[in-house]
């Protein structure tokens, strides 16, 4: 049995200690900060690589049908407007029939760069950037045309 003073020591953590671990935890939770942060920057660059296999896969298909691909002479913002899903007319705000993309998808990240598509009928772009480096991909501003990412 312990006596009454060494009851009293091992009940107290010294001054010392509790900063210790208080910087601890601090430190663990930083990183677990950043980690989440990056994870959630890498998850939205997925996303934007996502929608833009949708715009090639839509775009491909409506070009298969009508020899051309819809008309956009100066930029537009996609999922917006009249601009939300595409339909054999081309584009349209929503409720299209005859639909190759019901619902135009829009960047992830309220604020981040819209998605813009420009087009002569004969070739299109659509501008979109990245967060982060994915797989050989920098991060920053990229195209998507009918040759593919740029």
């Amino acid at each position: 049995m312990l006596d009454s003073t060494t009851q009293q020591v091992a009940k107290r953590f010294s001054l010392f200690e509790l900063l210790l671990v208080i910087a601890i935890l601090g430190l663990l939770s930083t990183l677990a900060i950043i980690i989440i942060g990056n994870e959630r920057q890498k998850a939205r660059d997925a996303a934007r690589l996502e929608d833009m296999r949708e715009f090639e896969v839509a775009l491909q298909l409506y070009f298969n049908d009508n020899n051309r691909y819809p008309e956009a002479r100066d930029p537009v913002v996609l999922g917006q407007g009249n601009y939300d899903c595409l339909a054999a007319s081309g584009w349209s705000a929503a409720g299209c029939e005859s639909i190759y993309l019901s619902d135009a998808p829009a960047n992830p990240t309220s604020g981040g760069a819209p998605y813009k598509y420009t087009s002569d009928a004969s070739t299109y772009r659509v501008e979109f950037a990245l967060e982060t480096k994915v797989g050989d991909r920098a991060d920053g501003p990229h195209q998507l045309t009918p040759e593919g990412i740029k």
